[in-house]
């Protein structure tokens, strides 16, 4: 491809508002996260294809664009269709996968969104959203230990990812299975979470945790400050 069809292939895209999603990832963890690139970051996959490989994704994301204008008016079932067409066009871009998913999810398509989340991951294994997503799946239909090991598996790509933490602190609590490392998560999210409502009731649990695992607040807090002993006294 020429430097002048490059540079055209960015224009494009640019121009476009591609993939754009529902909003920033919400803050209490309940709802499938959608996948937001910047407009340089495709421009930069078209770049490194050739000239046929390009024009099929720059398709695709055209389509991939209806399919976020109709999710946005809540039009399910035709974001669907659109995303279904746009990976058919091209299906080496993650986040047609992962919107995919999260579309046919408000349909309560749960199987078909599990497996255009495993595609999203296989993609790019280090995006967290499509793991979350399969996370929050699997919460939803009622199997919390399961829903807990995508969680915490997409802190592992991303360790203050707000969603993942609030699915992972949930799940735990769910479980009854609270421990230091909850409280750790808590900590965490808390400097991430400005909704004061939130921050109300990720204190009120801290506080039931630490009390929970026999733990003063103080000591709780000391542990975590930098250049603690992990083998400090209680």
């Amino acid at each position: 491809m020429t430097r002048r069809a490059l540079i055209a292939c960015a224009a494009l895209v640019a121009s476009a508002s591609l993939l754009t999603a529902s909003g920033c990832a919400s803050s209490s963890g309940t709802d499938p996260a959608r996948a937001q690139l910047a407009s340089e970051d495709a421009a930069a996959q078209i770049a490194r294809l050739q000239a046929e490989d390009a024009r099929r994704l720059r398709e695709a994301l055209a389509l991939g664009e209806q399919g976020d204008k109709a999710f946005a008016k809540q039009r399910y079932a035709e974001a669907v269709q659109h995303y279904t067409q746009a990976v058919s066009t091209y299906d080496e871009f993650f986040a047609l996968w992962n919107n995919l998913g999260t579309a046919l999810t408000r349909l309560d398509r749960y199987q078909q969104a599990e497996e255009a989340y495993i595609r999203a991951t296989n993609i790019n294994p280090s995006d967290p959203r499509p793991i979350y997503n399969r996370g929050l799946l699997y919460r939803n239909r009622g199997y919390p230990s399961d829903a807990k090991m995508y969680f915490e598996r997409a802190l592992e790509q991303d360790p203050r990812y707000l969603d993942a933490l609030w699915g992972s602190i949930k799940a735990d609590i769910t479980l009854g299975s609270e421990s230091r490392q909850t409280l750790e998560r808590i900590r965490t999210a808390l400097f991430l979470v400005s909704d004061e409502q939130h921050r109300q009731y990720l204190e009120l649990e801290r506080e039931r945790i630490a009390s929970k695992l026999g733990l003063s607040e103080a000591g709780s807090r000391s542990r975590n400050e930098p250049g603690t002993s992990e083998n400090a006294p209680e």
